[in-house]
């Protein structure tokens, strides 16, 4: 069935709204190299140090996933999302009062990472139950939020951290979330009509059988490396546009807003061509993507300004539209009863993609001075991810 915006009851447009505003708000996070430096200056500290708040994060953000998932099952969807959205606006204030980069791992990586878990299944699984017969655009426009995120959270926070430090900017930050976040969480309810079992695809029904499936091992690998790729490339992002472009760290968020418009709206486009050709030819043709574009990266020299911007604008794009081919993906090969669950144990691939990405680009710029080099295993893997998708994932 077609989506049709004219179609769309307030409830249904309210839900997908209220899922937009609240990726927003989580998708935050992608804005930390906005603060990388700024801390650096401020505490001493070392471009490893300086990303490990933001590795921890991802990854307790992803290793969360699977526990959030079975809540999604057994709760009211408002019941988690409240829950979720108080625990990440009060790891926003409580990073506030940090004064070393290990609180900050504590308040924004462990209790933020912790957060997004928790609330970010919910405005997925409320798209897909709410539109069943256009479940990539519906997903694809409610992750639209997270993606975007840095297009306006970027900008407003080196606003914030240059008038008024690090510190009162997480403090704001928290304040913002805590006033909306934990109110709108309160609108997402399951349709009347909903049931698990309306699926015509076979279930798995436990984590055993899940993590044993063939097409579980290939999907969990694909995302590994997207994520590997989307995240390592995400964490540098502003200071690799400094260094390649020779620009100020202002004028680097104004890149990375460049950059989020491309990651969020991949998320769209990607469910728009996933109801159109299929999940299979769009899976091809992200890979496709990767490959030639990681190689861009790596091979080109300082200034290329055009290369630099359209490489990097591309593989945001991509990794933006695999986070709306993962619960797709998962529904189609797995079924709807225990999506949120099956879901969540997928999504561990995100957290050991940015453990790996995040760790390597690090020592990439230790060891060689730059972070072009790391490109040419992002190019190798996504070679692999394309091979995997054409003869394997059927």
């Amino acid at each position: 069935m077609p989506f049709n915006l004219k179609g769309i009851s307030f409830k249904r447009f309210l839900i997908i709204t209220l899922g937009i505003i609240s990726m927003l708000s989580m998708g935050t996070i992608y804005s930390w190299s906005v603060f990388r430096i700024p801390l650096e200056k401020e505490m001493g500290i070392t471009t490893a140090l300086s990303g490990l708040p933001f590795l921890v994060f991802l990854a307790l953000y992803s290793f969360s996933m699977p526990f959030a998932g079975k809540l999604i099952e057994k709760y009211k969807p408002s019941t988690v999302a409240v829950a979720g959205s108080i625990v990440l606006s009060l790891s926003y204030l409580l990073s506030g009062f940090c004064s070393s980069i290990y609180q900050l791992v504590l308040t924004y990586g462990i209790i933020g990472g912790i957060g997004v878990g928790i609330l970010y299944g919910v405005p997925v699984a409320m798209a897909s139950r709410w539109f069943p017969n256009s479940k990539g655009i519906a997903t694809g426009a409610t992750l639209l939020g997270f993606g975007l995120s840095p297009l306006l959270t970027a900008p407003i926070a080196s606003f914030l951290i240059e008038n008024y430090g690090v510190n009162n900017t997480f403090k704001i930050l928290g304040l913002v979330f805590l006033t909306f976040l934990p109110a709108i969480a309160m609108f997402f309810k399951n349709p009347v009509d909903y049931s698990q079992s309306n699926s015509k695809v076979t279930v798995v029904e436990n984590e055993l059988e899940i993590i044993k499936d063939r097409r579980f091992i290939l999907l969990w690998l694909l995302f590994f490396i997207v994520a590997f790729s989307g995240l390592m490339t995400i964490s540098i992002s502003s200071p690799f546009s400094q260094h390649i472009l020779d620009i100020s760290h202002t004028d680097a968020a104004i890149i990375l807003s460049l950059f989020a418009f491309f990651n969020g709206f991949g998320r769209l486009i990607f469910g728009v061509l996933i109801d159109k050709a299929g999940l299979h030819k769009v899976m091809n043709v992200s890979f496709l993507l990767l490959i030639v574009t990681s190689l861009s990266i790596a091979t080109l020299v300082p200034k290329s300004s055009l290369q630099f911007v359209i490489s990097m604008s591309v593989v945001w794009g991509v990794f933006g539209g695999w986070l709306t081919i993962v619960p797709i993906s998962v529904i189609q090969f797995f079924g709807r009863r225990n999506s949120s669950k099956n879901y969540g144990i997928l999504f561990t691939a995100y957290g050991f993609g940015a453990i790996a990405g995040v760790t390597l680009a690090s020592k990439a710029k230790e060891f060689t001075g730059g972070y072009q080099s790391v490109f040419y295993v992002v190019f190798t893997m996504s070679i692999l991810g394309f091979i995997i998708i054409r003869k394997m994932l059927n």
